[in-house]
């Protein structure tokens, strides 16, 4: 562990930007447990007549080699029958969108009622998650960090 009093930069996850001369502050992101997301941007176009729908299918095991989602795919752990993955969909009209999981086909499909922009964040525990329990090793060290009383 690195004890920082301060704030910690660091370019590719926390950047300073500089803009004018004015040098502005990010922080990066906390989440509790150790989790990967990421964000794009998907339009269901495949109409389904039955269904009165539109959708766009994620197909897990025919994703190309170093895109982001291979990318993230790889690197996190959805759990049993997927339920270590979280879908957060976001229309971009006035309308409904919604998923479905097929973790035996390795299938995730996002269905609109209209086909235009949906964006999409997906949120899995890292591969590794299990190894960085969020009880820390080190209870006997001075180091208390923010005290927080509990709440009951």
């Amino acid at each position: 562990d690195i004890r920082i009093l301060g704030k910690l930069d660091v370019s590719t996850i926390d950047p300073v930007y500089t803009i004018a001369g004015v040098k502005y502050a990010t922080y990066g992101h906390s989440t509790v447990g150790i989790k990967e997301e990421l964000a794009t941007k998907v339009t269901p176009s495949d109409y389904d007549a039955k269904r009165k729908l539109y959708s766009y299918t994620i197909d897990f095991e025919k994703l190309g080699k170093g895109t982001d989602l291979w990318l993230f795919y790889q690197v996190t752990d959805f759990g049993e029958d997927w339920n270590n993955l979280v879908v957060n969909l976001t229309a971009g009209f006035d309308g409904r969108a919604f998923y479905e999981i097929d973790s035996s086909k390795r299938i995730l499909s996002i269905y609109a009622d209209k086909s235009a922009p949906v964006s999409v964040r997906l949120i899995a525990d890292r591969y590794d998650s299990s190894k960085w329990p969020n009880l820390r090793a080190d209870q006997e060290d001075d180091y208390e960090g923010h005290v927080i009383p509990e709440k009951n």
